[in-house]
């Protein structure tokens, strides 16, 4: 048996009986092929009962490639399903033997280009606004082989997912005008600026009405905003169809209009993303888009793991439906 803290993929491989090759195969990509069912399951328990933890960065400098997939910290949405979207990244980028790591800066200046320049990522996935032709020239000189844009802009070698997150603001126009509504809000997060993720989808629903009859609400989650604005409308009117970024934005501007007398739908009506438990046990229910935002992570890896590969990648397709409530 190895001494304490010296355990390698060697160590493994004798203990197995196989070659370390099937070893170092096995760990990079747990669902392979090329080695039999029965012998990963005993190199899986050999790595256990030994303890093993491969060196990556090792692995890296024999291999002359990155196992990286680096994405930075995310203001995408005040909603759950972006959470989920990472989650299914980094499910896809282990289940291929990549280390996913969340770089937590969250500004975007040189500084910040050149630390993820020098991770040295091979697929980088980010908010369209995390982007520019500089950040994008800084990572392909690094080696970084797959960039992928979640929401716009549109660049030179960038591989930009936007028109199926737009999507959602479509579908939510669409619903809101079968409502019967006359007038449309979009209720989005004081974080636009810095979300491609969330312009994609106010785009989507502003794109789908008359101008005139839209207005954009930035919404502070930590204030008094949504009371505010809620309060601030006649009990009267035309039938007004609000959109949310989030679930839980739509819960907060519900409790709010229920406390200032507002009819539900009658005077406003409501449409939230993400299905939220607690958004369906409100009175009156909120309606909801829901969509399978860890599949949409887990694809928006492949596409990335397609680009890094020199295939072509397919599109990551949302499968956003309505469920309709009481809201709307």
């Amino acid at each position: 048996m190895p001494r304490r803290g010296e355990v390698t993929g060697q160590d493994v491989a004798d203990l197995v009986g196989v070659d370390r090759s099937a070893v170092s195969l096995v760990l990079r990509n747990p669902g392979t092929k090329r080695v039999g069912q029965a012998t990963k399951e005993r190199i899986l328990e050999a790595v256990a009962q030994l303890g093993y933890v491969p060196n990556s960065a090792a692995a890296q400098l024999r291999e002359g490639r990155s196992r990286i997939a680096l994405m930075p910290f995310w203001h995408a949405s005040s909603g759950s399903s972006a959470d989920q979207i990472v989650d299914g990244i980094a499910d896809a980028a282990e289940r291929h033997g990549f280390n996913f790591l969340i770089h937590g800066s969250r500004r975007v200046d040189d500084a910040t280009s050149r630390a993820w320049a020098s991770l040295r990522p091979a697929i980088f996935i980010a908010d369209g606004a995390q982007l520019s032709g500089e950040v994008v020239g800084s990572l392909q000189r690094s080696g970084t082989r797959a960039i992928v844009s979640i929401g716009p802009p549109e660049l030179p070698r960038v591989f930009a997912v936007d028109e199926q997150i737009a999507r959602a603001g479509v579908l939510a126009a669409q619903h809101l005008l079968h409502s019967g509504a006359d007038r449309f809000v979009a209720v989005v997060p004081d974080i636009l600026e810095v979300s491609a993720f969330t312009r994609s989808r106010l785009d989507g629903f502003l794109s789908s009405l008359p101008a005139r009859s839209t207005k954009v609400v930035h919404a502070d989650m930590h204030s008094m905003t949504i009371s505010q604005w809620i309060l601030s409308l006649p009990r009267s009117g035309p039938r007004l169809g609000i959109f949310a970024d989030s679930d839980r934005c739509a819960i907060e501007i519900m409790r709010a209009a229920l406390q200032a007398g507002l009819a539900v739908p009658e005077r406003i009506s409501v449409v939230g993303i993400d299905g939220e438990e607690s958004g369906r046990e409100l009175h009156p229910a909120i309606t909801s888009l829901v969509y399978d935002a860890h599949q949409f992570g887990r694809d928006i890896f492949a596409a990335g793991l397609a680009l890094a590969q020199g295939e072509e990648p397919a599109t990551p397709v949302t499968d956003y439906r309505i469920v309709p409530r009481t809201s709307s």
